[in-house]
């Protein structure tokens, strides 16, 4: 149990002052290899962000400072950022805290709010620094955007 108490303060400063909340039905740490493990109805809470998923992976520097996250099966997500909302689903959503970016693969739906964008691809790139994204299909399956124009 000594490594819970390192692991709860290393995901406090991923985003200065907002608190990271992980629930699941287990938790398994391996000091050695500087990952943790998630399993079973993982829920990701900060602020208003929610990523949601079967397993999820969180891997430490020697620092004990997270430094990728990696959350796979029935992936669902939520996230609030710049004035924009997205919200999708994912086979596998992986997170570099310290780039800030996010990277999903795998049957990738996310609908940008309060336009109503929506992207079907099959990898993005999100850079919450920027803003940017990054799409790119798949030699089955092309990217695909569906989007709203008003009329006057």
């Amino acid at each position: 149990m000594r490594w819970l108490l390192p692991l709860l303060l290393a995901l406090l400063p991923l985003v200065a002052a907002q608190e990271v909340q992980i629930k699941a039905k287990r938790l398994e740490a391996d000091q050695k290899r500087m990952v943790t493990k998630f399993l079973g109805g993982v829920l990701f809470r900060q602020g208003r962000d929610v990523i949601r998923a079967d397993t999820a992976y969180i891997y430490f520097n020697k620092a004990k400072k997270p430094v990728k996250f990696v959350v796979v099966g029935n992936v669902r997500f939520e996230l609030f950022r710049k004035g924009k909302h997205y919200k999708g689903s994912a086979k596998e959503l992986i997170y570099y805290p310290l780039k800030k970016e996010y990277l999903l693969r795998g049957n990738v739906h996310i609908t940008q709010y309060p336009d109503e964008r929506k992207i079907i691809a099959h990898k993005v790139i999100l850079d919450l620094r920027s803003g940017n994204l990054r799409v790119e299909g798949s030699e089955e399956k092309p990217v695909e955007l569906i989007f709203k124009i008003e009329t006057p």
